[in-house]
Order: structure tokens, then C-alpha cells, then sequence
């Protein structure tokens, strides 16, 4: 459905009337105004179509959404500075018609300044005799947060996720440094950008976008975690699905038999059987990050076992953390790595848990 322009003009006034507060008064409130466009501003203003969700809010002043116009798909970003945009994101020059779409429906937020009110009296709601007056974008624009548009090559991976756009965002996030508080190393970024490249990759892109812009090392080891968690089930489910004929996924197996049947992989088993299939190659490497002594030939069993007590200490506190008693974690940058390329290997070895006449291999 064509968006109402008077109402998405309307929209955006009125945000930065409040923003304005008691110096800008109801006359001034009353007196119309809108962003002025040509005939095709107008035209992506009707016609650019919005989507978005939570996992793509990176905080209160930035976020990513998707926007399709005509034929093409665009990723949306807000308050993101994309420094080194990816080859499959093309810059596109924001016209007033796509701004005030974005601005209105996605509630950019108005940066907040000393002067702000005072700015926008004198730049913005002046008195006028007009039945209504028009203003330019480059007025209205700097009273907002930054916004980018990114025209999506069709032909490439990160396209085929055109309802969610995460591997987008994760791609641009790539390129943007200061939307990345933990500063990952070279190698792991490269491992994000293979994994949003792979067609084939099925882990959970909103928890890899989650890991890459977390604030603290103990969040991004525990979103990292999370995406582990999808696949405590899988092993044991595959092998129950394999014996009765099921055509359903594993996963899908899983969902209905915990929804129906209450029932769950007790988690210390399951990832202890999960870390049993990775290489020994990445166990030795975990080994001393986590703190684990390689008692005896199972070593992938004491790594499991830390990084299981590593998520208790991230999601509970408990009187022996209080009493100092904690987990102790000097490099987090290295576990954070190395968790990265366990869920990457993990859902390799596990990407027809997901397929409906498949089941996982055994």
C-alpha cells in the first residue's frame, strides 16, 4: 500500500517539534511543512516498502531494516558509519523521498544537542505565512541520525536473506568499526564475512550480529553460545528420526518432542557430545584459553566441561562468584575467535538437521 505523504511528513515535524520542547509553541506547532522532493522523491516516498525487526537494532541510536523498491533491496542503516562498504553493497545517494520514509517509520532518532531547540527555531520552525512551507533535505537531515542506503546485488548471497537481512548487516557491520566496541581480529571478521557468504550456512545470523556488536566479552561468548545451544538435540534426535522413517527435519523433530514432551538434552551431555565432533586441532588451541587441563585423552570432555561452567558464570551469580570464587578468562578475544569457528564447523557438520527429508548425519 502507498505511504500518505502528508502523514509521513506530518510524522517527522512533529518529532522534532517535541524535541524542540516549550520553544517551539503550538502556533508554530500548527503551521505545516514538509521535506521538499521532485516527482521521483515523491515516487520513493509512496513506494519504498520497510521492514525490520528487533535483531537488528544494535542499540537506541542505531540500526539496520530492509527496504525493497521496485526491484531492488535495500539494506537500511542507522547511525552505522560503514567505513569499507562490501562489494554486494552498493551505495545509493539519499534523496528527501527516501529520508522521509526512513525517518518517519523507523523512528530515526533526533541527536540530541545543547542548542537543539534553538536550532530548530531558527532553522527549521520560523514563522510562515504559507499554506505550506517547504524545506530542504540538507536543513532537515543534520537534526537526525545518520542514515545510509545500500542497494543489495541481487545475484549475491547475502541477498537470498531478503526477509531478515542479517547477513547484510553483518557484512556492512564488517566495514564498520566503531558499530564493533570488542575490535575482533582480522581473522575472525574474515570468518563472518565466509559465513553470511555461504549460502549453505544455517547458523543463527541474529546471534553472529548480536556476538559482532556486543559491548562486553562475556555477551559475545555467550550469543556465541546460544547458537551452539540450537544443536544441543540434534545428535541424539537424528538417530531417534533415522530408526522411525521420520522425513522431518531433526530439528523440527526436536522443536515438536520439547513442545509435546517437555523433553531437553541435559546441556552438559550435549555439549560435550558437540565439542567430541570437533577437530582435535581446535580443542588444543581452546585448552589453555579456557583454563582446562588435558586430564586424560578426552580433552574435547574437560574443554566442553569449561565452557559449559563459563555460560553458567555469564547467565547466573551465584554465592561463590560473589565470594570471587569466578571463572577467570584472561584472553577473551581468543575464546570469542575460536567459539566463532566451533559454530562454524558445528553447523557444517550438522546443516541437514535443518533440511525437511533429511536427517542430520549420525
Amino acid at each position: 500500500m502507498p505511504r500518505n505523504m502528508i502523514e509521513a511528513n506530518a510524522g517527522l515535524f512533529a518529532g522534532l517539534a517535541a524535541a524542540g520542547g516549550e520553544l517551539i509553541s503550538a502556533d508554530l506547532r500548527r503551521q505545516k511543512r514538509a521535506i521538499r522532493t521532485d516527482d521521483l522523491e515523491k515516487r520513493w516516498l509512496r513506494g519504498l516498502s520497510l521492514r525490520s525487526s528487533t535483531h537488528l537494532l544494535l542499540d537506541a541510536a542505531s540500526r539496520f531494516a530492509l527496504g525493497v523498491y521496485e526491484d531492488g533491496l535495500y539494506l537500511i542503516a542507522v547511525g552505522v558509519n560503514v567505513l569499507e562498504p562490501p562489494a554486494e553493497l552498493q551505495p545509493i545517494e539519499l534523496n528527501a523521498g527516501m529520508f522521509t520514509a526512513i525517518a518517519h517509520e523507523l523512528s530515526v532518532p533526533i541527536v540530541l544537542t545543547e542548542n537543539l531547540a534553538e536550532r530548530l527555531l531558527e532553522y527549521v520552525f520560523y514563522p510562515v505565512e504559507k499554506d505550506c512551507e517547504l524545506i530542504e533535505l540538507e536543513v532537515v537531515a543534520p537534526f537526525y541520525q545518520r542514515v545510509s542506503l545500500y542497494r543489495v546485488d541481487p545475484s549475491s548471497a547475502i541477498a537470498g536473506d531478503s526477509e531478515f537481512g542479517l547477513r547484510a548487516a553483518i557484512a556492512a557491520i564488517i566495514g564498520a568499526p566503531r558499530s564493533r566496541p570488542l575490535g575482533w581480529r582480522t581473522a575472525a571478521l574474515e570468518r563472518f564475512g565466509f559465513m553470511v557468504r555461504d549460502p549453505a550456512e544455517r547458523s543463527p545470523f541474529h546471534l553472529l550480529l548480536r556476538a559482532l556488536t556486543e559491548t562486553r566479552d562475556d555477551a559475545a561468548f555467550l550469543a556465541l553460545y546460544r547458537c551452539i545451544e540450537q544443536l544441543f538435540s540434534v545428535p541424539a534426535i537424528s538417530g531417534l528420526s533415522a530408526e522411525l522413517g521420520l522425513s522431518r527435519s531433526a530439528l523440527g523433530v526436536a522443536a515438536a518432542i520439547e513442545r509435546h514432551l517437555g523433553w531437553r538434552r541435559r546441556e552438559e551431555d550435549a555439549i560435550a557430545q558437540l565439542f567430541a565432533e570437533l577437530d582435535g586441532a581446535l580443542i588444543d588451541r581452546m585448552l589453555p584459553v579456557v583454563g582446562a587441563v588435558a586430564r586424560n585423552e578426552n580433552r574435547s570432555r574437560n574443554v566442553s566441561k569449561r565452557i559449559y561452567e563459563l555460560r553458567n558464570q555469564c547467565v547466573h551469580f551465584r554465592p561463590a562468584h560473589a565470594a570471587g570464587e569466578a571463572l577467570q578468562v584472561d584472553d577473551w578475544a581468543t575464546l570469542t575467535d575460536l567459539m566463532l569457528e566451533a559454530v562454524q564447523t558445528l553447523y557444517a557438520r550438522y546443516n541437514s538437521a535443518f533440511d525437511e527429508t533429511k536427517t542430520a548425519a549420525a
